[in-house]
């Protein structure tokens, strides 16, 4: 088995973790357009347009035809569209909203710091997250990561996203590392584990403890951070021999 030389980590609901996740955020900014007129019995609406309007327009931002700042303007256009408002000015606020919650509302998750410690004390560390490059960004300065980790792969920058191979090969080719020789933290089966998995990486699927959410074959499986520390066992390299 070869030695684990780099460990990759997603950001959101792994690192840091979202009370309610997006739903429960996305419903927050429709508040606003409740205060504006929207009928409240329209939310459902409103969020499938969201999240459908975000296929596409997520497509284009890795493609690099669209920014992320504009992929998350026409996004919440479009919904609000959906449910008869027009208003740019609201349109502004929502967005506004949206990113001041993503940024805020996430807390780190209990034993992040300590296991960032122990594994950078003897492996290359890095973050592979799908997401907004402004927000990622705002995330890492909050929660003061950014010293933690050799390099930050963010899927605008990188301009592709998780599971597709692109953006693992990056990470692989900075570290300056073999796939048997990483090793991918995340929570998101398809993404990061099946991902992972996909170029030769090993993978560790983080659950919470009651969830039944199956683990695909070749991956570990943690229900908390102390429990990644646990399987990965990561070895102390052994100290240069001084030359006589």
């Amino acid at each position: 088995m070869a030695e684990t030389r780099a460990v990759f980590f997603d950001l959101d609901d792994t690192l840091i973790e979202f009370p309610g996740g997006f739903g429960g955020l996305l419903k927050r900014v429709y508040a606003l357009a409740v205060a504006a007129g929207a009928p409240e019995a329209l939310y459902d609406c409103f969020r499938r347009c969201f999240w459908s309007a975000s296929i596409g327009a997520w497509a284009a931002m890795h493609a690099g035809t669209l920014s992320g700042d504009e992929v998350r303007r026409q996004r919440i256009v479009r919904a609000l569209a959906a449910v008869r408002l027009s208003d740019p000015g609201l349109a502004g606020d929502m967005l506004r909203l949206w990113d001041e919650l993503n940024v805020e509302l996430p807390s780190l998750r209990p034993g992040a710091t300590e296991l960032l410690n122990i594994t950078g004390s003897r492996a290359y560390i890095g973050v592979i997250t799908d997401g907004f490059l402004t927000l990622q960004r705002r995330k890492l300065d909050r929660f003061c990561l950014w010293p933690y980790f050799r390099a930050v792969h963010i899927s605008e920058e990188v301009g592709v996203c998780k599971p597709f191979r692109g953006i693992f090969q990056r990470a692989l080719e900075c570290a300056a590392v073999q796939p048997e020789q990483a090793v991918m933290v995340g929570d998101n089966v398809n993404c990061d584990i099946r991902g992972a998995l996909g170029v030769g990486m090993g993978a560790i699927h983080l659950v919470s403890p009651e969830t039944d959410a199956a683990t695909p074959h070749g991956a570990s499986r943690a229900t908390s951070l102390w429990q990644v520390a646990e399987v990965l066992q990561l070895r102390p390299r052994p100290s240069p021999v001084p030359e006589n």
